[in-house]
């Protein structure tokens, strides 16, 4: 997910500090979901998609187009997911 928000922000010309501005959320959260250090919420994703004019399926479609492999729930290991 981090990467296709990154990829979302930029194109539409936003910094971390605009988007995280508009979405009402802090530009640390934002870096941390860019990072993939953090899970956006439903909630988030709604937010953010509407700054970013995308829908959150679409978010999430952008998403899923660049997961190359899922982390193991259990020890959080392995390649950070979209």
């Amino acid at each position: 997910m981090g990467r296709a928000l990154r990829t979302a922000r930029e194109a539409r010309g936003l910094s971390q500090e605009q988007l995280a501005l508009a979405s009402g959320y802090s530009r640390y959260y934002v870096g941390l979901l860019e990072q993939g250090r953090r899970n956006a919420t439903v909630l988030a994703l709604f937010r953010l998609g509407r700054v970013l004019e995308l829908a959150p399926s679409e978010l999430l479609r952008r998403a899923e187009a660049l997961v190359t492999h899922i982390p193991d729930r259990d020890t959080g290991e392995g390649e950070e997911a979209g």
